[in-house]
């Protein structure tokens, strides 16, 4: 199984706010087995977020842009933002899969790629700031930009993963939603980290949902 998404607004995945899903110094984002039908889309992307827009609750959101590089934006303030964007795209065929990762270690930000053969570095390494994040009260959203309703994810990925570290291969992650072990059709079900994840969908014919290739 893996989370699909039609890449309509209020189609996502969330868990609610926690202490422990931001206010990071280094952090560690990573979605596992993203397919996208096109890896250079016709628009803005979102991989996951907890960014809130209408009452100054931002904390971070990645996304896909459409040169087909990778994008992480932050806030310590919860208000003014700093995107930091991969230096190459990531070089993915369109309806390929790939898994993709972006950590900060102080002010470096830096961006990976697996298709396949293990994760490399994207590209150069980014400098930024290496201030602690907002701590946001906007629950996290999967397959979402930010607001559960701009820029949605048009494709599927089975896993979604958030570390407060920078060695996500040697740390546990704070969030770890694995939709290969949800039942299929599930709108709700608890992360292997807890959390209990809900499916958002619409009344579309191919709404989001947890369900087989």
């Amino acid at each position: 199984e893996a989370l699909h998404l039609p890449g309509i607004a209020a189609n996502y995945a969330s868990v609610p706010d926690a202490a422990d899903l931001d206010g990071f110094g280094d952090f560690t984002l990573e979605l596992t087995d993203v397919t996208l039908p096109v890896w250079t889309p016709s628009a803005v992307m979102g991989l996951i977020n907890k960014y809130n827009t209408t009452d100054a609750q931002r904390a971070y959101r990645f996304n896909v842009n459409t040169s087909g590089t990778l994008a992480l934006t932050v806030t310590v303030d919860g208000s003014s933002q700093l995107t930091y964007t991969s230096s190459i795209e990531t070089g993915v065929s369109d309806g390929s899969t790939a898994s993709i990762r972006v950590l900060r270690t102080g002010s470096d930000i830096k961006f990976y790629v697996d298709s396949g053969s293990g994760f490399s570095q994207l590209g150069t390494t980014r400098s930024g700031v290496s201030t602690t994040l907002f701590n946001s009260t906007a629950q996290l959203q999967v397959g979402m930009d930010y607001n559960g309703n701009a820029s949605p994810l048009l494709g599927s990925l089975t896993r979604a993963r958030v570390w407060n570290t920078a060695t996500p291969d040697s740390s546990t992650p704070v969030l770890d939603i694995n939709f290969a072990l949800a039942n299929k059709g599930a709108t709700s079900f608890t992360a292997t980290s807890g959390q209990v994840v809900t499916v958002n969908s619409t009344a579309i014919a191919n709404p989001a949902a947890i369900r087989a290739a």
